[in-house]
């Protein structure tokens, strides 16, 4: 062996841990760029699950909304006519009170 070939070897030596380096990164990388794309994948799938969900909530609560006001119109109106029944009791009281 030359003192040269000494030389290479023992550069050769000292880039070999910066090798295995990038080489571990690169297969680590490769072994987990998969899984990684498949989680972000169902994470997207979640987020558009979720934004349904919103929108039909969203939805029920207008209906729902719809139907309370409805409910208390027709609450309203019941009240307004028995009012106008009650004056008319009254009225029909009074007459009676005054033919009697």
């Amino acid at each position: 062996a030359t003192g040269s070939d000494f030389e290479e070897d023992r550069e050769d030596g000292l880039r070999d841990p910066e090798i295995k380096r990038e080489e571990f990164s690169k297969a680590l990388f490769n072994t987990l760029a998969p899984a990684v794309k498949q989680c972000d994948e169902v994470v997207r799938g979640v987020f558009q699950s979720q934004n349904k969900v919103l929108t039909q909530l969203s939805n029920l609560e207008e209906i729902l909304n719809q139907w309370k006001e409805e409910d208390q119109k027709k609450k309203d109106e019941k009240q307004e006519k028995q009012q106008k029944f009650e004056q008319y009791v009254k009225k029909i009281q009074y007459v009676r009170g005054k033919v009697d």
